[in-house]
């Protein structure tokens, strides 16, 4: 199980350190590097969602390492663990809703552009988000439902 759970948070670890190197590099190469000025308005507006999204998945990343470390105190069941989960949830549906936001100006540059394969990149995310807060939903209330069950077997000793 140990082997797992560091396994776990070194894929949290790279993903967080990803996020932050391609923010980074962006950061620097974008000012040097200036759109095309007939799409510059819809792309700084969705690099500015992106940047919005990046920062609820880092959010989520570092409540999912402080779940991980909870499981590894051998308190998967716990008040702690039930709010990270909860936060990992809220997290990934704010990255979903921003991307949700970003939908309409995707599509605007994709039919600019003429790409229509943008319109099923710029969904995806929104898709995923959806899918990984529906699966901590369930995780959340399963916790939920066992610390009830620990509770309730507590004070019946």
């Amino acid at each position: 199980m140990k082997g797992l759970i560091l396994f776990l948070k070194a894929a949290i670890l790279l993903a967080a350190s990803g996020i932050v190197a391609l923010g980074g590099v962006g950061l620097l190469w974008l000012p040097a590097n200036p759109f095309n000025p007939e799409y510059s308005g819809l792309l700084y507006t969705i690099i500015a969602g992106l940047y919005a999204s990046a920062a609820c998945l880092l959010v989520s990343l570092f409540h999912g390492f402080r779940f991980l470390n909870s499981i590894e105190r051998s308190a998967m069941v716990s008040e702690r663990s039930l709010k990270a989960v909860k936060a990992v949830r809220n997290a990934v549906i704010a990255a979903g809703v921003v991307h949700a936001v970003l939908l309409p100006f995707i599509f605007l540059l994709a039919e600019r552009d003429d790409a229509p394969g943008l319109i099923l990149v710029g969904t995806a995310p929104v898709l995923a988000a959806a899918v990984i807060a529906a699966f901590t939903g369930v995780v959340h209330g399963l916790f939920g439902n066992a610390l009830a069950m620990q509770g309730k077997a507590g004070s019946l000793r």
